[in-house]
């Protein structure tokens, strides 16, 4: 299940989350964060992000809740790092 939008948008005041996604074109993965996942995932496949836009379809494949965007800020980095 999809989370709903966290409260307080973007400003670290609400949830964040981080994502897993998997492309149906070639498998490739990407790593995220949002506070919105849905807006987030429909951005994705509609090609309004710059990597993600060559490997549409893309499948969500995890999420991380955490309790401020910070939090999921940090994790982000720390998956794109390893």
């Amino acid at each position: 299940m999809i989370p709903p939008p966290s409260a307080g948008g973007a400003h670290g005041r609400g949830r964040g989350y981080v994502y897993l996604l998997r492309s149906r074109l070639d498998g490739t993965f990407y790593v995220g964060w949002t506070t919105d996942l849905m807006r987030r995932l429909v951005e994705h496949n509609a090609g309004s992000s710059g990597f993600t836009r060559r490997k549409i379809p893309w499948q969500l494949i995890e999420v991380e809740t955490h309790s401020t965007v910070e939090e999921a800020k940090a994790r982000e980095r720390t998956l794109k790092r390893h």
